[in-house]
């Protein structure tokens, strides 16, 4: 298990990556809570996110270069995939597959050969 204190590492910048919405929630508002109990008139804002958010964040590169059309590919799965998380019940158990499906797009995906773009 990895131990670290929360508070520093909100207070640092550092993206909190949970695994849903309602846990990113809770851990700003806790954040927001315990500054103000400290006294604190005003804090840096805790950053939290769920991890398929941060995933689709990181598709989204302003200049992918040969990786843009994986990303995109990856991009549209994890959509997909949050669209039937947020239906909840068995769709969002199912969404699990498409999951795994973006980790094997990302492993598998050959952009450019020996340096070169294709």
């Amino acid at each position: 298990m990895i131990a670290f204190e929360l508070a520093a590492a909100c207070a640092e910048g550092t993206t909190l990556v949970t695994p849903n919405n309602r846990l990113a929630r809770t851990l700003v508002a806790r954040h927001d809570a315990a500054m103000a109990r400290s006294g604190h008139r005003t804090w840096n804002a805790a950053r939290a996110l769920p991890w398929v958010a941060q995933a689709r964040a990181v598709c989204r590169d302003a200049d992918p270069g040969a990786a843009g059309p994986a990303l995109g590919r990856i991009d549209a799965t994890l959509e997909a995939a949050e669209r039937l998380i947020a239906g909840g019940g068995r769709p969002a158990q199912m969404a699990v597959g498409l999951l795994h499906s973006t980790m094997v797009f990302a492993a598998t995906e050959q952009v450019g050969r020996d340096g070169d773009e294709d």
